[in-house]
């Protein structure tokens, strides 16, 4: 997605009304922005993990943070370093950049998500789902009862 994006950046700009004098601005800002986007969408996938796991609190502190990050750092990107509307983008970066840091050293730290110690468990179920054709097949996988493995198989 963010390739084609990125070859057809101008003439999404054109279609969307924009005059080819703005195209210089446009490439100086669409690939920090394009990072900016994937960046907030991982942030905010880390924002629903925690939401998910009953913690809001922490969501809501580092919505905060980052915000209060990226509003000192715009003019210091834009005005200071002189990088102009790019530096409103890399700004946005380095806030997300920090936000993911912080929200998923928390995920981590609170065994939010957690690793499988066998790996060939989570590759034959995979492998399974994938190869199957048939529900049934499927169903069994879903109805099979691993609980009494959820202590010894992760951590």
């Amino acid at each position: 997605m963010c390739i084609l994006l990125w070859y057809f950046q101008e003439n999404i700009a054109l279609y969307l009304g924009a005059t080819s004098s703005l195209l210089t601005l446009l490439r100086s800002y669409w690939f920090p922005w394009l990072i900016s986007c994937w960046l907030g969408a991982l942030l905010y996938f880390g924002y629903g993990i925690c939401r998910s796991y009953g913690e809001t609190l922490i969501p809501g502190r580092v919505m905060v943070i980052t915000s209060l990050l990226n509003l000192i750092l715009d003019p210091i990107f834009i005005f200071t370093l002189d990088l102009k509307i790019a530096g409103a983008a890399w700004a946005t970066c380095i806030s997300f950049v920090i936000g993911c840091f912080i929200i998923f050293k928390t995920i981590f730290d609170k065994n939010l998500i957690m690793m499988p110690a066998d790996l060939n468990k989570s590759k034959n179920g995979i492998t399974a789902i994938a190869s199957s054709n048939d529900s049934r097949n499927v169903k069994s996988i879903y109805t099979t009862d691993f609980s009494h493995d959820c202590d010894n198989n992760y951590r």
